[in-house]
């Protein structure tokens, strides 16, 4: 006698405890909310129907990935010493807020968030994030600015 599946179920702990899926979920893929970011599951599936739940799948060892971001960062232009301070402009995919260092602090420094020329040569602004449990670290931007007399 064959019956219409009515639900799936998930465990995360390796078939020990089950979760009652949607009603609504028949079919693949199956979705399980609320998981944590880079944790790992084990992760089992089974079936029901009218008559109960079915066996379950054999146990499945997953991962969970962090959301990647992403940096932009546009290009500053060239600058003279004692020009009036560069706004810079970056935006993170997140939101969340970045870490902007001036590697050369006898070229250029940051003051209030902007580039500021000390003395010339070729000042490397960088910005970065590093992520947190919800975010990957995005791949930090350097850019090269020119600062001229």
């Amino acid at each position: 006698l064959f019956r219409s599946i009515i639900r799936y179920e998930a465990s995360l702990d390796g078939g020990k405890t089950f979760a009652p899926g949607s009603p609504a979920v028949k079919s693949s893929p199956i979705v399980i909310s609320g998981l944590g970011y880079a944790v790992k599951y084990t992760i089992a599936i089974r079936a029901v129907n009218s008559s109960g739940s079915g066996t379950a799948s054999a146990n499945k060892a997953v991962t969970t990935i962090k959301i990647p971001q992403t940096i932009s960062f546009t290009q500053p232009a060239a600058m003279k010493i004692g020009a009036a301070d560069q706004a810079l402009v970056y935006s993170v995919s997140s939101g969340m807020l970045p870490t902007v260092t001036a590697a050369t602090s006898k070229v250029c420094t940051l003051v209030a968030g902007k580039l500021h020329a000390v003395g010339a040569g070729t000042c490397t602004v960088t910005v970065s994030q590093p992520g947190n449990t919800m975010y990957a670290a995005a791949t930090s931007i350097a850019r090269k600015v020119t600062i001229s007399k």
